[in-house]
């Protein structure tokens, strides 16, 4: 089902892409919060993205080099340190620590969400059907225990 979000893209990154190109973005989730109506103390909070990143496959410079994608590059040490992160033994221990650090306890939980975070892969049984990679986690508990 088509669903729509509000993104807000500022800066360097306007008019980088055309409309009906298809574009993938790397962006923050933020909140944006206003007063409710005249006399009334409550705020109302809606949900946008902040575009940090974007990538229109239509815009192609002479070199086929992708135009418009803010980026860090990778350099190849960089890339060095990421393959020899991914050898460590104890990688998946210090992922899952650094996840709510402020929140003491839970580790079930916060191997989940690290699961989350860097997803699963598709896979094509040999009857033809095929299993989604995505994983989803959803936290029920009390009010006030950190679900989010």
């Amino acid at each position: 089902m088509p669903r729509s979000f509000p993104i807000v893209v500022d800066r360097e990154l306007c008019d980088k892409v055309t409309p009906g190109n298809r574009v993938k973005v790397i962006a923050i989730l933020s909140i944006h919060s206003r007063e409710g109506q005249s006399g009334n103390s409550q705020s109302v909070n809606s949900s946008y993205l902040r575009v940090i990143g974007l990538q229109s496959e239509k815009n192609r410079d002479v070199n086929s080099q992708v135009c418009g994608f803010a980026m860090p590059n990778i350099t190849q040490e960089d890339e060095e340190r990421i393959i020899n992160l991914s050898k460590e033994p104890t990688l998946y221990h210090k992922l899952t620590s650094s996840i709510a650090t402020a929140i003491y306890g839970h580790e079930d939980i916060k191997k989940a969400v690290c699961c989350l975070l860097f997803g699963g892969s598709p896979k094509k049984l040999p009857d033809g059907m095929r299993l989604r990679g995505d994983i989803n986690v959803l936290l029920l508990g009390d009010p006030s225990v950190a679900k989010s």
